[in-house]
């Protein structure tokens, strides 16, 4: 390990002295480039967080690291070519560099999945699991098919098995719009004036002339809430020492999930009015009551079983 270290900083001695890492430390010990280039790449991908996919760096994540460094430190350049095109470079050619900067600024992204995840833990509660063999019951209901996305009411069928008994028909969307959904969104991105969502609100991007379209945070709230509901899968909550799946909630823990609410809503976009129409309805509620509105593991099936999507247009 020490030799390691003795050659990375032989190699850090090659670039001119701000361009160099101080391989002992963390991000706070960086010379001011550094410093600059990592926090104006954590404002990117706080910002890509909503308007551009919730978790870009699970699939890619070495590419996304130089990809996210490369596109910051481009508008720096500009500023000063002399101290920052060593930093380009080092983007550009040096994997370790990426490796080291990229950790420090995708760090911060599990914090911010943790924040809805949090929330969803508190707004599950809806859901009146109860617990030992009924709240294992429940859980089972619940996630098969990812019913919970759902707005609906707990029912027996005739053999006494807990059912999520639905609202609407297949006809009558109501995918996505339970109101846990609804208020792990409201709470995490939009609860005030300076909430997360609000400073990008302006650029959310609808295909539709009229509705608009608060997708791209809606795979992440319902992964969230499958997490905060599995936790209970033994019919009481999972404690801290066994638990990554919201105190950590990072990695690919859930990635099939989360995979199957994108491919959800890819599909819902081949009926265009309906997908619209449901994305304007989840955005309304959303900003119901919100004065600020004004200011600017494996699932099983999925949420798309119970609809019949030849009926819709």
């Amino acid at each position: 390990v020490k030799s390691d270290t003795k050659d990375s900083m032989k190699l850090e001695k090659a670039w001119p002295v701000h361009a160099c890492l101080d391989v002992k430390g963390g991000l706070t010990g960086q010379t001011s480039p550094i410093c600059a280039l990592c926090h104006k790449a954590i404002k990117l991908v706080k910002k890509a967080l909503v308007v551009e996919h919730a978790w870009l760096e699970l699939y890619h994540a070495k590419a996304y690291k130089r990809l996210v460094l490369s596109m910051t430190v481009k508008p720096l350049l500009k500023k000063d070519i002399k101290i920052y095109d060593p930093l380009q470079k080092r983007t550009t050619e040096d994997d370790k560099f990426i490796q080291v900067t990229g950790k420090w600024v995708i760090n911060h992204l599990s914090i911010w999945h943790g924040k809805p995840c949090n929330s969803a833990l508190t707004h599950i509660a809806g859901f009146q699991l109860g617990v030992n063999a009924v709240c294992i019951v429940c859980v089972a209901a619940l996630l098969e098919n990812d019913m919970y996305v759902y707005p609906r009411k707990w029912g027996m069928l005739d053999k006494g098995q807990e059912i999520w008994l639905a609202k609407g028909s297949k006809t009558d969307i109501q995918i996505y719009l339970n109101q846990a959904l609804i208020d792990t969104i409201k709470d995490t991105f939009f609860a005030m004036p300076t909430a997360f969502s609000f400073k990008f609100k302006d650029q959310y991007i609808s295909f539709h002339p009229t509705l608009l379209e608060p997708e791209l945070m809606i795979p992440l709230i319902a992964l969230c809430l499958y997490a905060a509901i599995w936790e209970w899968h033994k019919g009481k909550k999972i404690g801290k020492a066994n638990s990554n799946a919201v105190e950590k909630f990072e990695g690919d823990q859930f990635k099939a999930v989360y995979d199957q609410h994108i491919e959800v809503l890819t599909s819902l976009k081949t009926r265009i009015n309906t997908y619209h129409a449901l994305m304007s309805t989840i955005y309304s509620r959303v900003m119901a009551g919100n004065v600020s509105s004004d200011l600017g593991a494996k699932s099983q099936g999925n949420a798309l079983t119970i609809l019949d999507l030849s009926g819709l247009d």
